[in-house]
């Protein structure tokens, strides 16, 4: 049984997208980070290339296991691209992993990311520094075909920001505006409007993973079998190969 996707709103996809970007990140790694030092630096970095105000969705009041608001899922349908930020939380993150999983499909849909269209949707970020912390996610990617998912922007030296004086932040804002380029390309590869179908989808596939998490929650563990900690990457192997 899947989760219904009467849960969520039943809101009408806009005929225009509400956001640029949406940034996926797991809020146990980098909680007040994201919002506070990397938003503002983002906005600042794109702004320039886009020839307006962008917009990035950053969700703050979504707790760690807590239930995805529907406004989230809604944001997600409507944001041009998606920028995953990877973290050692992010792969058993089963939000993160929806979230992820969703824009991959789109990718998909409209026939990105192949020999032909070697560029996609998704620009990731990087807030750990060796790949193999991401392993579990991107081991599932089908990137045998088209451009591999590129995930050499590494922000991780950055995350300790606390105040505007800081040394570090002025080199955040180096590797943001240098990285600005790659971010506009993306936001300017994404279709003129959006697809009603992507709403739907989007509730679909984050109702799936508030209703197995609810399911979770009402199961007794037992020994031997795998922690609610385990890797949550189910939506991302059963894309498309």
């Amino acid at each position: 049984m899947s989760g219904d996707v009467s849960v969520f709103s039943t809101a009408v996809m806009p005929p225009e997208y509400e956001y640029d970007i949406f940034v996926s990140y797991s809020r146990r790694f980098v909680r007040g980070w994201v919002p506070t030092w990397f938003r503002p630096e983002l906005i600042d970095a794109i702004a320039d290339g886009l020839q307006r105000d962008p917009k990035v969705f950053v969700d703050t009041n979504m707790e760690a296991g807590a239930d995805l608001p529907a406004e989230v899922a809604h944001a997600l349908a409507s944001s041009r691209i998606l920028m995953p930020l990877f973290s050692q939380s992010y792969p058993s993150s089963r939000w993160c992993t929806a979230e992820f999983a969703h824009m991959w499909r789109r990718e998909e849909q409209l026939g990105l990311r192949t020999a032909q269209r070697p560029k996609g949707l998704i620009v990731p970020g990087m807030l750990v520094g060796e790949e193999r912390h991401v392993a579990p996610l991107l081991r599932r990617l089908p990137v045998t075909k088209g451009e591999r998912l590129l995930v050499n922007v590494f922000l991780h030296e950055f995350t300790a920001i606390t105040h505007a004086q800081s040394p570090t932040l002025e080199n955040l804002r180096r590797r943001m505006q240098a990285w600005g380029l790659t971010i506009v390309d993306a936001i300017n590869r994404a279709p003129r409007v959006p697809d009603p179908s992507w709403l739907t989808l989007a509730y679909r596939d984050l109702a799936d993973t508030l209703y197995s998490a609810q399911v979770e929650q009402m199961s007794v563990p037992s020994l031997g079998q795998p922690s609610r900690g385990a890797p949550v990457t189910a939506q991302l192997s059963s894309l498309p190969q």
